[in-house]
């Protein structure tokens, strides 16, 4: 005669909640420890002219009731131009009868127009997303 044991069992749904993204549980913590790193690794891959695009750049988790949502970016007004780059454009004074002034090799210019070439992207944030990514083991795809 074979036993038969029967058994049943009830989730805590309270306890999971808590493992998942309670203050203290592991995911959080992994998922601060991750945030953290690709902060520090785009710090280190921004180009640096001042500084400010660097000292801009922040991370944040943050937790709702059915997700946890890790953010890494630049606040700087331009960040945006040096990731993605820009297009050729032409650069007028913001007042009308205005003129544009800046410096060429030392040497002050003075124009009522400027056509710029366009900048090429330097996708810092990516990159540090890429490579953080691959020591931790997970598979990163841009969309």
């Amino acid at each position: 005669m074979a036993l038969v044991l029967k058994t049943s069992f009830k989730l805590d749904s309270i306890a999971i909640t808590r493992l998942l993204i309670g203050e203290t549980g592991p995911v959080l913590r992994f998922l601060r420890s991750v945030t953290r790193e690709v902060r520090n690794r785009a710090v280190l891959e921004a180009p640096v002219d001042t500084g400010n695009l660097r000292n801009s750049i922040y991370e944040e988790v943050r937790v709702d009731r059915r997700a946890i949502l890790a953010l890494v970016g630049a606040k700087a007004s331009y960040a945006e131009y040096v990731h993605e780059g820009t297009r050729p454009h032409t650069i007028v004074p913001r007042k009308a009868g205005g003129v544009l002034a800046f410096k060429i090799d030392g040497v002050m210019v003075f124009a009522t127009k400027v056509h710029h070439p366009g900048t090429a992207a330097n996708p810092f944030l990516a990159r540090a997303v890429e490579a953080v990514g691959r020591t931790r083991g997970f598979r990163v795809t841009r969309t």
